[in-house]
This record gives C-alpha cells, sequence and structure tokens, in this order.
C-alpha cells in the first residue's frame, strides 16, 4: 500500500493531541505529506437557538475563528512537526465529518489518522469517527489515545 498523503483532522483537543505520535511514526515511514485540517463551527446554523443571526457579525466571527485555527495550527506545526518533511494546513468551516470526507475527496488522500472518542457515542466511537469510518474508501487508522 502507497501512502503518500496522510489526513490528521485536528480539533485542539488533548485526544487529537494523543494521537501525534502515530502521525509522525506513518509520516517519516512513508516519507508522506501530512495534511493538518482544522474544521470550525458554522455559527451560522445556530439560529434556532439564538435568532437570525447578523450576517456580517456570522462572517467576521468565521473569519475570526479560521484564522485563529490557522495560526494556532502553523505554531503547532513549528513546535512539534519540525522532522516532518512537508505538512500542509487547512481550515474549513463547517460540519466537522463531511468536510474531513471532502477533504479525503478533493487532497486525495490515501489514509486518515485520527483521535476516536469513546464518551460521545455507542461503540466507543465519537459522531465524527462514525461518520468518517462509514463515509469514505480509504483507509482510517483510529486511534483511542492514552491519558
Amino acid at each position: 500500500m502507497d501512502i503518500n498523503k496522510i489526513l490528521w483532522p485536528n480539533d485542539f483537543t488533548p485526544a487529537a493531541h494523543g494521537v501525534l505520535p502515530f502521525v509522525q511514526s506513518l509520516a517519516e515511514q512513508h516519507d508522506a505529506e501530512l495534511h493538518l485540517l482544522h474544521v470550525a463551527t458554522d455559527i451560522s446554523n445556530y439560529e434556532e437557538y439564538w435568532g437570525e443571526p447578523n450576517p456580517r457579525f456570522v462572517r467576521k466571527m468565521h473569519e475570526f475563528m479560521q484564522e485563529g485555527a490557522r495560526k494556532k495550527l502553523k505554531e503547532f506545526c513549528q513546535d512539534e512537526l519540525a522532522t516532518c518533511s512537508a505538512y500542509k494546513v487547512h481550515v474549513e468551516l463547517g460540519d466537522p465529518g463531511e468536510e474531513i470526507l471532502k477533504a479525503v475527496d478533493e487532497l486525495d488522500i490515501d489514509l486518515v489518522v485520527m483521535a476516536i472518542r469513546g464518551s460521545e457515542a455507542e461503540h466507543g466511537l465519537g459522531s465524527v469517527a462514525q461518520k468518517v469510518l462509514g463515509g469514505t474508501k480509504v483507509p482510517v487508522f483510529a486511534i483511542t489515545p492514552r491519558p
């Protein structure tokens, strides 16, 4: 199996950070390009909770969230991925599961490496992990990081 591109969805949680040793090892072993993906929440989808959103406010908040995530990922890469030969940072807006699946197709990803969260759904899988595992045709290395 050729692994040239690895996708690592990162939501800045300890669980996502716990996957780092696996991501680094796989990227180094396969001399693979590493794609880090953070999906920011689309707050315009919450109008049922707080009423019709102000489009200007929503746009500014989305820009703020995406720029903050981009900056945080770049700093993380400089600190933690110095040995990785090639990495790219992606920040999208929307549903995490859907955006991960879209990134797999658009970036021609060979392997997804992600954390799972046992407390969020049945069978020990979080809802995002369930969506990715059920919706992609590429291998997914789903890891329960140790505390």
